[in-house]
């Protein structure tokens, strides 16, 4: 048996990196599914005993070869992200800071997974696919007891759950698309580790402080991905796992099936697990007195929210907020914002954000300006806090336009608190 810590070693290699092989002779794919569909069967009780899910219909199987893996990641990336939600998604984050200006946040999204390998689970279709073109010993190699064991905890979740239902209802709230990931992929890997290392899941190590040391080892970055990129795909994995184990603690009665019928609201609530259980949901609000200040030509572009994971991402990558980044980013109880596109091209977001109380919300604004001082260097932005609640518009509007929206939400704010 490997070591713990080469094994998670492997899984961080081939969950969140690249894995390089030369091409091989194409073996017989009959007997590659046969192989691979007998790996399954002969998993699946450890793995539904560790997850208490309970079995309703086997687990189908596919092979693909590694182009066809590829062209699938290529289709099934934009089928989850229909409508270029993933680069309007970018332009928005570039607005604010969290993107460099010009990424393009689909097209990064899509290299990196045509670079992953070994076998994925489509909740559509409802099948685990495997590698077809590998020798049948380096097939082994890539379907071993550490992917597989994850892939197949991603079959029974959606056996529970709707995870394509899911997840388009969180194309709508990015905070939430982000807490489902952190619960479905936590629970995913700390499936894999206690399956492959033939360990209960309450003996398990701090996955946070290992997934965050593997990640310092590799350099901290994906091949020179942006940071917030590179957080978008680790921070399910290592947050995602110490919430799962919060929640087995404080739950040492209840199964993971439990857990996936009450998924956290809010990136708050992975965070925080206290938040989780006390109940602690992100505040409702509406930005209609934003946007109806806003003149005829200027076109709704893109709406979404910001979560705590979102903003402390945001400070983290600025070196005037990167030391105090999870204060400035505490106290969050809400937060969305709308971007509007003029006829030239030009993006305008206006946004406001929620806190639990008033110092919280000058903090974040504080902080928030820091952030903006440092990505938009001709001062088109205005941030404004009225007690709890700090409103925020960046891009091409003129002064007294940003002045008319930003103050009528700051009455509207002002008559709700009174």
């Amino acid at each position: 048996m490997r070591s713990l810590q080469a094994t998670l070693l492997a899984g961080l290699a081939l969950l969140v990196s690249s894995w390089c092989y030369q091409p091989q002779p194409k073996a017989d794919k009959d007997d590659a599914l046969n192989e691979l569909q007998n790996q399954v069967n002969e998993m699946l009780p450890g793995i539904l005993s560790l997850t208490g899910i309970q079995e309703r219909e086997p687990v189908k199987t596919a092979l693909l070869t590694r182009t066809e893996l590829g062209r699938f990641f290529e289709t099934n990336l934009k089928v989850e992200y229909p409508n270029e939600e993933l680069k309007k998604r970018g332009r928005c984050f570039a607005l604010i800071g969290l993107l460099p200006q010009g990424y393009d946040l689909e097209n990064g999204f899509m290299t990196l997974l045509k670079e992953q390998a070994g076998a994925v689970y489509d909740p559509r279709s409802k099948t685990l696919i495997g590698l077809s073109d590998l020798p049948s010993e380096q097939r082994r190699n890539v379907n071993d007891r550490m992917i597989l064991s994850h892939e197949l905890t991603h079959a029974l979740q959606n056996r529970v759950i709707d995870i394509v239902e899911e997840s388009e209802t969180a194309l709508k709230n990015i905070d939430y698309e982000y807490a489902l990931r952190a619960v479905l992929e936590g629970m995913a890997s700390s499936v894999m580790i206690a399956y492959a290392q033939n360990l209960s899941l309450g003996n398990l190590p701090d996955l946070q402080v290992f997934w965050r040391s593997q990640l310092s080892r590799a350099g901290g970055t994906l091949g020179g991905t942006p940071p917030y990129v590179t957080e978008y795909l680790m921070s399910p994995y290592a947050e995602g796992g110490a919430f799962i184990q919060a929640w087995q603690k404080g739950n040492p009665d209840k199964t993971m099936n439990d857990l996936l019928k009450r998924i956290p609201a809010s990136s708050e609530q992975v965070l925080h697990f206290e938040k989780y259980a006390g109940g602690d949901e992100p505040t409702d609000f509406d930005l209609s007195r934003m946007h109806k200040t806003l003149p005829g030509h200027w076109k709704l572009f893109y709406a979404n929210t910001l979560g705590e994971f979102e903003l402390l991402e945001l400070f983290q990558i600025h070196k005037e907020t990167e030391t105090n980044a999870p204060a400035l980013a505490a106290g969050w109880d809400g937060c969305k914002f709308e971007a509007y596109e003029e006829k030239n091209g030009d993006l305008i977001l206006l946004g406001s954000s929620v806190w639990d109380s008033e110092e919280d919300a000058e903090e974040f604004r504080d902080g928030f300006i820091k952030v903006l001082a440092e990505s938009r260097s001709n001062g088109d932005y205005e941030v404004v806090r009225t007690k709890a609640r700090v409103n925020f518009l960046i891009g091409p509007a003129d002064e007294s336009l940003r002045t008319a929206i930003l103050e009528s939400e700051c009455q509207g704010d002002t008559e709700e608190q009174e």
